[in-house]
């Protein structure tokens, strides 16, 4: 009941009730008058790669040319495989945090 009271609403004061401050046109016409921020060139090209890589029996990813580009060894005592070696991230340590006096 709320939701159409609202909408009702919404509709009254953006398409209906003349703006008090604009001499008379709706909001929806002030706002559809103006002009809207818009890339300034053309779209760019968009490329979509398809690669057409496989799996092989012992979990192996080969590239269309043969090519070995991951070995996967999973653990079938495992729900969850781990990623292989972690990446080099850098370690968060703790911060020595002071509080800076105030000034009085």
């Amino acid at each position: 009941m709320r939701q159409l009271q609202l909408g009702t609403f919404r509709a009254y004061h953006n398409h209906h009730r003349p703006h008090r401050a604009l001499d008379g046109p709706t909001p929806i016409t002030a706002f559809n008058a103006r002009l809207k921020a818009q890339p300034a060139g053309p779209d760019p090209a968009v490329r979509y790669p398809v690669r057409h890589d496989r799996e092989d029996k012992q979990g192996r990813v080969i590239g269309e040319d043969g090519s070995l580009l991951r070995e996967l060894v999973l653990d079938p005592a495992r729900d969850c495989q781990p990623l292989g070696t972690p990446c080099s991230r850098p370690k968060l340590g703790h911060y020595d945090v002071r509080q800076m006096p105030t000034i009085t």
